[in-house]
């Protein structure tokens, strides 16, 4: 059986920085990456991916099932709790259960996309974004593409890319959050301007686009809502 080659012993980014460090790779200038180099980089995600589910239907049989189960019987709650614990395990290996909660965050039902925005927010705080901001595939194309072929090369190619992923999916995720920022129920706005503020707070990830989609809600024409964002501001010492 093959073995993938990113391992979930540590946090994705603890284990770039380390490979990176090792293989003198820094970021320079964000070019467009070539569609082949592209290709390249999906493929041996696919296939790493594929590799570590097969591991895990072996080792962990029994909850493999169990979550796979879940997956497709259980209620939204036990569907939600069970992607954030896939994602938490290895999130180079489960960026599919990131997309589902996506788009189940954007749905129409209010319910639905809030319980999953929730568990987005938790993830996004817990097991997906370093203490810095991320990078996309670009600003490491030149120092990849000089690599000798290797399993440290290859290694190094699908955390970039997972990185480059997650980027936008972080950027798709704050974008509904500030549509539900404008929301007509005052529930969905207050909820919303909890999540940008806690991502403000937590990460420097597109702070700036958080702090203005926070700024924004001062003038809401909401009395409560724009004094809480008044407030949360003033905990940001903005």
């Amino acid at each position: 059986m093959k073995t993938p080659l990113v391992t979930n012993d540590s946090m994705w980014f603890e284990v770039q920085r380390e490979l990176y460090q090792k293989l003198n790779i820094t970021p320079g200038d964000n070019i467009k990456v070539p569609d082949v180099f592209m290709k390249e980089a999906e493929e041996l995600m696919t296939r790493d991916t594929a590799a570590y589910k097969a591991v895990q239907e072996k080792v962990n049989k029994s909850d493999t099932e169990w979550i796979n189960s879940i997956l497709l019987t259980g209620t939204l709650s036990d569907k939600l709790s069970a992607h954030v614990l896939l994602v938490q395990e290895s999130p180079v290996h489960n960026l599919s259960s990131v997309n589902t909660l996506l788009s189940l965050a954007a749905k129409n039902e209010k319910r639905v996309a809030l319980s999953s925005c929730d568990s987005l927010r938790q993830l996004w705080i817990s097991s997906l974004l370093p203490e810095r901001k991320l990078k996309p595939l670009g600003e490491y194309y030149t120092g990849l593409k000089s690599l000798k072929s290797s399993q440290d090369k290859d290694r190094a190619i699908i955390l970039a890319l997972f990185e480059h992923k997650i980027r936008n999916s972080y950027l798709g995720f704050i974008h509904l959050v500030r549509r539900y920022a404008h929301d007509t129920v005052a529930e969905v706005k207050t909820k919303s301007i909890d999540y940008l503020f806690e991502m403000l707070a937590m990460k420097p990830e597109q702070e700036q686009m958080l702090l203005s989609a926070l700024v924004d809600k001062l003038a809401d024409p909401l009395k409560k809502i724009a004094s809480k964002t008044q407030y949360l501001l003033f905990k940001l010492n903005i």
